[in-house]
């Protein structure tokens, strides 16, 4: 037996070994790079097509509403302002004095009106 390497084994020695196993690194990287690149890109696109117009429509929908309540609040303002008239009309004399003159132009006798 002799200590003489074989020059067919030398060709499998260590350092090409580690170049080779250098390229299945960077095949091995170069695949996550591509994965993590295609979820950044099925994210991004989740978030455009599902929840932007989402986020959007609620906006919309929350406008509406607060438009809404103020609508609401308006309104019944104005019908405690309508039950009020309704009742002084109904109880106070003057009331109906003051809503014909103010509504309807009414005068008493001897009146002028000055413009």
């Amino acid at each position: 037996m002799s200590t003489e390497q074989d020059p067919a084994a030398a060709s499998t020695s260590p350092s090409r070994r580690r170049r080779a196993g250098g390229a299945g690194r960077r095949a091995a990287l170069r695949e996550v790079a591509y994965l993590t690149g295609m979820l950044v890109t099925s994210g991004l696109a989740f978030w455009v097509l599902v929840l932007l117009p989402s986020r959007l429509q609620t906006e919309e929908l929350r406008l509406r509403h607060e438009r809404s309540l103020a609508e609401v609040e308006q309104l019944q303002a104005e019908t405690a302002r309508l039950e009020r008239e309704t009742r002084a009309l109904e109880d106070d004399p003057w009331a109906v004095e003051r809503a014909l003159r103010a509504r309807l132009g009414f005068l008493r006798p001897g009146e002028r009106v000055l413009r």
